[in-house]
């Protein structure tokens, strides 16, 4: 995969979503958001593609353009404390080498607050 390309299954991969069974029918099925149960018109949502659970029921997470952008900031803030790689290219001022960080960063430009 190109390291430009976002699909919905690179957000999603990126982003700790909650547990399906904590969710309700309609954040199931995508019509509303997954974090705050906005009601999702089809423009404004973001579609994290469709997931598995365990037993193998689909369910198709969506979610609104603001909590998307608050989930991603703050997966980045999390990573950035954690990889020992961002924290020593912060510690030099150099972009990071480190794949997560540089995809977080970007998703942070495409959606964040």
């Amino acid at each position: 995969m190109s390291p430009q390309q976002t699909t919905p299954e690179r957000l999603a991969a990126l982003l700790p979503l909650p547990h399906p069974r904590s969710l309700a029918y309609a954040q199931l099925c995508g019509r509303s958001c997954l974090w705050c149960g906005l009601t999702l018109p089809g423009a404004a949502a973001i579609d994290l593609g469709e997931r598995r659970m365990k037993d193998g029921t689909a369910w198709y997470p969506r979610t609104c353009r603001n909590c998307v952008g608050r989930r991603v900031e703050e997966s980045l803030m999390a990573h950035k404390a954690l990889c020992e790689q961002c924290v020593d290219d912060q510690a030099v001022g150099s972009d990071t080498v480190c794949d997560t960080g540089r995809a977080l960063r970007r998703l942070v430009l495409e959606h964040g607050q």
